[in-house]
């Protein structure tokens, strides 16, 4: 049964989905700049890509994940019931998370990653900003820590605990890289791995381990668990969530150029990317059994994950930067996998009432992945023309007009007057 989020979780899930549809429509605004050739204001291409990103990234994933597992938290707390004060620090945090979040967007749109005079010194305003976002998942971490103590250890609530480490650990890529920034130093290897540290930890750590919890949790309140004892079981589960633990953490090496990495850290690469994927198909292969989440979106997960295995080999590698094909893998993560499926979890929870939206979104972001082809090696260089950019353009329109219907649906729901959810299980304090 849905529960009814109250009126001051209703602005957090509002506030969040805003920051979903500014970062749709800021896409649409960098295709229509290809066509034109410009951008109006003179904004930078580099700035707005920037900008998409992050509030992608910290706006969007990261408060919206926060927020459906504290609800996901209090329904496995049934009985026992999550202490009230507990509750309201994960709830605080995760505004902390949405509003720094959020004022990364016009940070990077107006400086980038570029220094910022203040004073006599050179500062690099924006990933500073970016920093204050950890500082809120730092909080978020140690209030979870605290309120699940004294939680069964389900498959769900596993895989909460890991993805939270595995967010403290992509951050310690951006720390990194706001020390580099700090003292100007540019380094062939690190400049960029401490970025893929950041990026690729928190997109198959954090992102896809929350998801997949929150999947499982709600599967198994419906009676409809993880096949216990009998296989795949808890050895082949303890296994994948061990094999993930190890692996993931060194994907960062497949955003790394074939030519930056020595022999041992292509192969480490290789071996990482693989053991990554063969994990998430293991954690997800009896999704489509356990829940009613779309099967689009298992397709698209399921054929991400292989990508990833593949990734490691030495002639896919260079392939895949070579045409460029990381624009398209990046939709296809964001857009085609996370977007949906967190959209999917948020209405199974009473966060959104439009039914359709997953569904929608996962749509148009097959057409929007169809429309970047052209712009990667896929495409004879020979064919591409003016067209690309404005089929892109069209493209790009369609996923930011059904989110822009979801954000109208968050933004009805202000006016609703359903009355405050009860807490699961009857608060405590």
């Amino acid at each position: 049964m849905k529960a009814s989020p109250n009126r001051a979780t209703r602005w957090l899930w509002f506030g969040i989905v805003a920051c979903l549809v500014v970062a749709a429509w800021a896409g649409v605004l960098f295709r229509w700049g290809l066509v034109q050739g410009s951008l109006p204001g003179n904004l930078s291409f580099s700035h707005l890509r920037h900008a998409h990103s992050h509030l992608m990234y910290l706006g969007w994933l990261v408060p919206a994940l926060f927020l459906v597992m504290t609800r996901g938290l209090q329904e496995e707390r049934a009985q026992a019931g999550l202490d009230t004060a507990l509750r309201r620090a994960l709830e605080g945090w995760t505004w902390a998370s949405l509003l720094t979040g959020a004022l990364t967007f016009p940070a990077f749109l107006a400086w980038g990653y570029g220094p910022v005079s203040v004073g006599a010194r050179h500062l690099p305003m924006a990933a500073m900003l970016s920093g204050l976002c950890v500082f809120a998942w730092y909080g978020f971490a140690w209030a979870w820590w605290r309120a699940q103590q004294g939680t069964a250890r389900t498959h769900a609530l596993r895989l909460w605990n890991l993805s939270l480490w595995m967010l403290a650990l992509s951050s310690t890529g951006g720390w990194a890289q706001m020390g580099m920034n700090l003292r100007n130093i540019q380094h062939p290897f690190w400049s960029r791995a401490t970025i893929h540290i950041f990026l690729d930890i928190l997109a198959l750590g954090f992102f896809m381990l929350a998801a997949i919890g929150t999947v499982i949790a709600m599967s198994q309140r419906r009676g409809r668990g993880w096949p216990t004892p009998r296989l795949p079981g808890e050895a082949a589960f303890s296994g994948a969530l061990t094999m993930v633990a190890v692996a993931v953490p060194f994907t960062f090496l497949l955003g790394m150029r074939p030519e930056q990495l020595p022999g041992s850290g292509r192969v480490l690469g290789a071996l990482a990317g693989l053991a990554s994927a063969a994990a998430l198909l293991g954690l997800t292969r009896h999704l489509g059994q356990l829940s009613a989440l779309p099967l689009a979106i298992r397709v698209l997960a399921g054929g991400l994950f292989v990508g990833l295995g593949l990734a490691g080999l030495p002639w896919v590698l260079e392939t895949v930067h070579a045409w460029e094909l990381r624009l398209l893998w990046l939709h296809w993560v964001f857009l085609g996998v996370l977007t949906p499926a967190t959209l999917w979890i948020a209405q199974e929870q009473g966060w959104a009432r439009w039914p359709h939206a997953a569904r929608a979104t996962v749509g148009t972001a097959f057409v929007l992945l169809l429309s970047l082809v052209p712009m990667t090696g896929l495409w004879p260089a020979s064919l591409r023309g003016p067209w690309v950019s404005v089929m892109a353009l069209v493209a790009a329109l369609l996923p930011a007009l059904v989110l822009s219907r979801v954000g109208l649906d968050a933004l009805q729901a202000l006016s609703s007057r359903s009355e405050p959810s009860p807490q699961v299980g009857g608060p405590k304090g």
